[in-house]
């Protein structure tokens, strides 16, 4: 009897240091890779109204490298503003004529990202989403 709980341990410790093992692994390998989504929203933006233009520098040293340094895009290719949520935060970006998400920045407060896209949207003249109303009827 005793050698059949000794077994059992023997498998179950087995079982515990194999688990371990993995986590182990998966934590060095996720610490390796850089997610370059949160790292394309590290920005410095700024917003020329004279030249029509918006200059989006990357603050992160990694996709600077990767990707670039720095971006020069112009009002007539941005299509849209839009606020994405992303659980605790809402991220304000533009929607390119290419089809690209720019990534801004990320907001705490969801009224306040909503209000930061109204101005975006008044400054580069573009047209302001249609509301959609609470009332199904």
């Amino acid at each position: 009897m005793w050698t059949i709980i000794g077994v059992y341990l023997e498998i179950y410790v087995i079982l515990f240091a194999l688990a371990l093992l993995g986590i182990v692994a998966w934590l060095r390998k996720r610490r390796k890779t850089v997610d370059l989504f949160e790292l394309r929203l590290q920005n410095e933006v700024q917003i020329d109204t004279i030249t029509k233009q918006i200059l989006l520098q990357n603050i992160n040293l990694v996709y600077r490298e990767q990707v670039t340094p720095e971006r020069h895009i112009s009002f007539s290719e941005v299509q849209g503003v839009q606020v994405q949520s992303s659980g605790y935060a809402e991220i304000l970006y533009l929607t390119l004529t290419d089809t690209t998400k720019l990534y801004l920045l990320e907001v705490e407060a969801e009224n306040l990202a909503q209000h930061m896209a109204q101005v975006l949207r008044k400054v580069m003249g573009l047209p302001q989403p249609t509301r959609k109303s609470w009332w199904p009827f």
